[in-house]
């Protein structure tokens, strides 16, 4: 079909005008940029070893100590750490931590008898102390923790006036032992002469309805298989004093019962309060 003179022109002056509006509209309007979102790190959780020992601390994103020029990793100069409740003093902390990282290991150092109120509260020593690789600074936000429980965790020693006069029957000269956190104990007993005598095995602690009693039972392995029970208490003095008793339930012997809470310490039947054992607690880090 053949268009006219005038329809053409009409077809042409529509194609102009709109390649115009369309440069105006380029002009007029550019494109706009996204705003530039600022993510800035944070604690994203904590978690605590069972013995209270070690806390990991696990940030939303890679971060680093501050510094204007340099990549640093986070230290005990960035975090601030208080430790509020319970009865125990936290003495130090020791922070690893690699540059760009968002894990962090603190070693804790804690005296006194952790009874389990401990609220352990970590922040940024300031408002710029913890940053990204974007120098995006940490705010001055707590992350709080409560501490384990230990009971009887940690490595004990009795001497002298400390040993019970049933173990001085035995001409011991000194008793040492050693609770671990992996439910692992040592029992090492040095008579006269230096002769000792070992004894390992596993343990289960649980506190009993007796406030500050303890209820203790040991499955021992080495060097033969027998299961003590008994209980024990803590004394938060400068060391830690360890009140303990305990009786071998099997094979029964008899004439020995176990100790129970309810009755004291001096409840174990035959031996009576000759088989009240005195431990100081002795730190090995």
């Amino acid at each position: 079909m053949k268009l006219s003179y005038n329809t053409l022109k009409f077809i042409l002056f529509l194609a102009f005008a709109f390649s115009m509006f369309t440069c105006t509209k380029e002009e007029v309007d550019p494109p706009v940029d996204p705003p530039v979102v600022i993510v800035k790190p944070k604690i994203d959780s904590m978690s605590l070893s069972i013995d209270s020992k070690l806390l990991t601390i696990y940030f939303s994103q890679g971060v680093y100590g501050y510094s204007k020029d340099e990549q640093l990793p986070v230290g005990n100069s960035h975090l601030d750490f208080e430790l509020t409740g319970g009865e125990a003093i936290l003495d130090s902390i020791d922070i690893t931590h690699i540059a760009g990282d968002s894990v962090a290991l603190v070693e804790l150092y804690i005296s006194g008898v952790i009874d389990g109120n401990e609220v352990l509260k970590v922040r940024s020593v300031n408002d710029s102390s913890v940053m990204n690789q974007q120098h995006h600074y940490m705010d001055i936000a707590v992350k709080s923790i409560y501490l384990n429980e230990t009971g009887i965790f940690g490595f004990w020693i009795s001497t002298d006036t400390n040993l019970s006069p049933l173990f001085q029957q035995f001409n011991f000269d000194s008793v040492v032992m050693e609770y671990k956190a992996d439910g692992t104990y040592t029992f090492e007993t040095i008579k006269t002469g230096s002769i000792h005598n070992y004894l390992s095995g596993t343990y289960v602690q649980s506190n009993s309805t007796v406030e500050g009693i303890w209820l203790i039972t040991l499955n021992q392995q080495l060097p033969v298989v027998s299961t003590m029970e008994g209980i024990f208490s803590l004394q938060n003095t400068t060391p830690i004093v360890l009140k303990y008793e305990t009786v071998q339930t099997m094979p029964e012997v008899q004439g020995l019962t176990a100790p129970t809470p309810q009755e004291g310490f001096g409840s174990s039947g035959l031996f009576g309060e000759e088989n009240i054992q005195t431990f100081i607690k002795v730190a090995l880090n």
